[in-house]
Formats: C-alpha cells, structure tokens, sequence
C-alpha cells in the first residue's frame, strides 16, 4: 500500500505540502531576517564584529528552527522521500542572506529608514524559500522551476535597487524633519555643494559653500551651519534670541544671521582659517530652498575636516 503522506508523481509528495513547508521556513527566516535589520542595518560592519556574530546567531537559530520543521515535514509529508534531500537546502538560506543581506544594504546607500529596509528583505528571504521549493518541484516542468530561480535572483537585485531608488525620497524627509528653516547663504563667488540634514538628535542644517564647486576642498569654502538659537536662560544664549541687529561678526571669523523665523540663526565659518569673511559681511543674503532641492545635492565627504559626520 502506498504511503498516504506522498503523492502520485513517481514518489514525490504533492506541491501543497512543499509550499506549506516553504512557507513555514520562509516566515522563520523573514523575522530572523526582519528581526535583525531593525538592530543592524546601516552599522559599521567593519569596525567592529559584533553586528556580524549578533547575524551568525540569530541565524543559526532560525536554521535550527528550519531543521526541527524540515524533520516534522519528512514524517508528516513525506518530504525528501524518493531519492530527493532538497527540502533540506531551506535550512541552509538563513545563513546564505547573513552574508547576502549586509552586502547588498551596503550597496544599496545608507538605510535611513530600518523598518522599511527590513521589511524588504524579509519579504525577500520568504521569497527565496518559495522560489527554491519551485525550483526543486518535480511536479513542475523544466522552464517553470528555472523560471523560479531567477525570479529569486531578480527579486534580490530589485531590493537593492529599491533601496537605492529611496534614497532621494528618504533624504527630502530628512530635510522636512529638521524644523528649521531651509535657506542657503548667499555669498558673493560661492556655490552651495553639499547639503547634509544634521545627525542623529542634532537638529541642524550643514552646508559646503565653496569658490570652486569642481573641487570644493581645495580653494576657499565657507561651512554653514542653520538651527536654533540657544535660549537666553542657558550659560551660552545664542546671538539671535534676543537681537538688536540681523547679523554678527565674531573674532573676524564666524559670522551670524539672525533669520526671519524668530529664534533661528544661520552661521558661517571660513575653511581655511587664513582668510576672513568680514570683507563679504554685508553682501551676505540667504534664500530659502526646498527640502528636495536640499536632497539633490550630495551629502559631505570632508571626512574631519568639517563639522558635519560623512553622508
């Protein structure tokens, strides 16, 4: 008598159960996936390692769990049954994306929304089950289980790019989230050639004007920063919380504008230090920009020579 638990095409079980079973490891690996992305995505993998063991264990948990559900399958389904061990390939895919996963965020450009990057990639990593249970059905027909494995392939550079394509859109809303106003100086010779929307707690707008916008860091630029004036209360009131004037001069370096929304000023310091904006003092205006206009520009790559942290 034929063993229930397997189908009729030459000892192979049904594609139900291998979809069933594909689906179960595929969601143990999305939130091992999801679970972990929320934590590490956009960290420094290279100065430190504790991201990558954090990865290696929560995947192999999740392959442990795969493998419990890959035994239950065998008993219960059948699954493997026939000469076949390719339900066993599932165990294996959680450690595969530890190392897929980082590289492609990596090329992907800096995460700055976790939730929605982890949320990708963990309807990826349910993807790449299903696809690979498509891939090693017998009851499918050739073109349709290759059909499947590229389909996985694609689906994984579509996240990548996915990602990339976010990154304008993620950048204008770190712009808008600044609650300062949105203006750039303008200086007399200058250009504005970086934008970069604060760091994380620092409310503050950095820009790069430079004199030659081809190589901004090797003639005469003006760092820029915008956000709001320290209250009078505290040790170090900012100049514009109680101004007499619009603009300030200090040690013939730094120079303030108090802004036209109260409470906000927008300072400049020369880079480098052999030279004095205060000949410019008061040719010096601003106009305001939009948060995408912001966007378009590249963020800073001074490393530490300026205020800001890389982009």
């Amino acid at each position: 008598m034929a063993d229930p638990r397997v189908g009729e095409l030459g000892g192979a079980p049904s594609l139900a159960p291998v979809i069933l079973y594909a689906s179960a490891a595929g969601g143990v690996t999305a939130t091992a996936v999801f679970v972990t992305g929320l934590h590490l995505t956009d960290r420094d993998w290279g100065s430190s390692g504790l991201p990558l063991v954090i990865s290696y264990a929560v995947a192999l948990c999740a392959m442990l769990v795969i493998a419990v559900l890959s035994t239950v399958a065998r008993w219960r389904f059948g699954l493997g049954r026939g000469g076949s061990a390719g339900h066993w390939v599932h165990v294996f895919v959680p450690i595969f994306l530890t190392v897929l996963v980082p590289l492609a965020v990596a090329f992907g450009g800096p995460v700055r929304d976790r939730w929605e990057t982890s949320a990708w990639w963990a309807v990826a990593a349910l993807c790449v089950h299903l696809g690979l249970a498509l891939g090693a059905a017998r009851q499918l027909s050739g073109p349709v289980r290759v059909g499947a494995v590229l389909g996985v392939v694609a689906l994984l550079v579509a996240v990548v790019g996915v990602e990339r394509i976010s990154q304008f859109r993620w950048r204008v809303n770190d712009f808008r989230a600044l609650d300062v106003p949105l203006v750039v100086p303008e200086i007399p010779g200058f250009d504005v050639t970086h934008a970069y929307p604060g760091r994380p707690g620092v409310r503050q707008l950095f820009l790069l004007l430079a004199e030659r916008p081809d190589r901004p860091y090797e003639g005469r630029h003006v760092y820029v920063t915008v956000g709001r004036s320290q209250p009078a209360n505290l040790p170090y009131p900012g100049l514009c919380w109680n101004r007499g004037e619009d603009r300030f001069m200090s040690d013939d370096t730094h120079v303030t504008l108090c802004l036209a929304e109260d409470r906000f000023e927008l300072t400049m310091s020369p880079g480098p230090s052999d030279w004095s904006l205060e000949p410019l003092l008061r040719q010096i205006t601003y106009r305001p920009v939009s948060a995408r206009q912001l966007a378009r520009l590249p963020g800073t790559d001074s490393g530490d020579t300026g205020p800001w942290a890389p982009d």
